[in-house]
């Protein structure tokens, strides 16, 4: 079934003011049984791509999660409803490699017709967004990515025996303008003053750039086309903080509907970004820091590239972040990211 075959009947789409609906889905599902009601029903998290609804009834909570026809945070942005169809398939995935299951949480129920998965609840938990903050959160960010490097290093190599198709292409082809494409509009899709007063003239210089452009885009075919000089492998796809879980038994990893088949440097690119957003040293250090705590051979400079688009999507393009940075700060990072685009062609 394709998007524009999904949710013809509108009644399909669950609602977090329709408790009863989704009681009777799960109810329907095999997750609750005729006699369970519905103590409380509320948002697990902000749900930036999808309706992700904490239920509890009388007798348990689960994490109900549906992907609609648009992007959950951005409602006038479509997108393929599908996506749900690829992160069930990487559950599949990883079940049975302990290293993986265990630091993602279980899966109680699937309709893949409703573009529904249905979770364990992990209790209360935060996303590590908090990192952007150090003066905030109260967490050792080091520490917190090593675990991270540790966890995707063993998803890469079950990746490398994990065969047949891994995504979806649409969300793939989405995320794609939304990394490589839209950021250098010129005019800015976005107000980048509301973001950050001057920001707007302070990216100008990339986003008229014809040689980062193409550069980028050389980038961009690598992560399209999932081409590797080496091999390529399972991937998260969209590996930074806020795929990233504080629960009372320990770090968690959430969201990967991103996945596909391709260079591992690209996962390692966007941790690597975030990383420096979290107030590492802005430097082509942070990232062989990253490469070393990883443990397997990797090419540095597409790491870098590929961090380097990160830096710069997030900075002016649509999916902004809490970041803590001042108009200087963010110049810096720009600036860096610049380099390490550059450097990686």
């Amino acid at each position: 079934m394709s998007s524009g075959d999904a949710f013809e009947d509108t009644r399909e789409l669950l609602s977090l003011d329709e408790s009863q609906q989704v009681l009777e889905t799960l109810q329907a599902m095999g997750v609750c049984d005729s006699t369970e009601s519905v103590v409380d029903i509320g948002k697990a998290g902000e749900g930036n791509m999808n309706l992700v609804l904490r239920v509890t009834t009388d007798r348990r909570s689960v994490i109900v999660k549906q992907a609609r026809p648009w992007v959950e945070k951005y409602p006038t942005i479509a997108a393929p409803a599908e996506r749900i169809l690829a992160e069930i398939d990487f559950y599949e995935r990883v079940s049975d490699v302990d290293e993986l299951r265990t630091v993602m949480p279980s899966v109680v129920a699937t309709a893949p017709q409703l573009r529904l998965l249905v979770l364990e609840d992990l209790g209360e938990a935060a996303d590590y967004t908090c990192l952007y903050d150090p003066d905030d959160c109260g967490q050792d960010a080091d520490a917190v990515f090593k675990k991270a490097a540790n966890w995707i290093a063993r998803l890469h190599r079950q990746g490398r025996s994990s065969g047949g198709s891994v995504g979806c292409d649409a969300l793939r082809e989405l995320n794609h303008a939304h990394m490589f494409s839209i950021p250098l509009s010129d005019p800015p899709v976005l107000d980048l003053d509301s973001v950050c007063d001057g920001l707007e003239s302070a990216s100008r210089p990339l986003r008229v750039s014809e040689d980062l452009r193409d550069a980028i885009d050389r980038l961009g075919e690598t992560y399209l086309r999932g081409r590797s000089a080496t091999e390529t492998v399972l991937l998260h796809g969209d590996y930074y903080p806020g795929s990233w879980l504080r629960t009372n038994d320990g770090f968690r990893v959430i969201d990967p509907e991103f996945c596909f088949r391709g260079p591992r440097e690209f996962d390692l690119g966007v941790m690597a970004a975030h990383r420096i957003f979290c107030h590492a040293a802005a430097d082509v250090g942070t990232i062989e820091q990253l490469c070393q705590d990883y443990g397997h051979e990797v090419s540095t400079p597409l790491v870098g590239g590929f961090a380097g688009v990160e830096l710069i999507r997030r900075l002016i393009g649509v999916a902004q972040l809490p970041l803590v940075a001042d108009l200087a700060c963010r110049q810096n990072w720009l600036a860096l990211g610049e380099h390490l685009v550059m450097r990686a062609v």
